[in-house]
């Protein structure tokens, strides 16, 4: 049984979405310990706010892998 291929641009779309917004919430806790009162508290909101986004597509890219083991192949039209 030959297992179907995983959907290239929804696959590369999160990946990208990892690395980005993993970047984004490195760089936002590192900012937010650099500053100091209201804005250092926003940062770091918004730097939970991209982990989440991060846990989100990985859960996705993880859902897509899990999936691909589990369906039979599509066969054509």
């Amino acid at each position: 049984m030959k297992a179907f291929t995983l959907p290239v641009s929804t696959v590369l779309f999160h990946v990208v979405a990892l690395g980005f917004f993993g970047a984004c919430a490195a760089w936002l806790v590192q900012e937010s310990l650099l500053l100091c009162g209201r804005r250092a508290m926003m940062g770091f909101a918004v730097a939970v706010a991209s982990g989440a986004q991060v846990l989100l597509s990985l859960s996705t890219v993880r859902g897509l892998w899990v999936a691909r083991r589990c369906c039979p192949p599509a066969r054509g039209w």
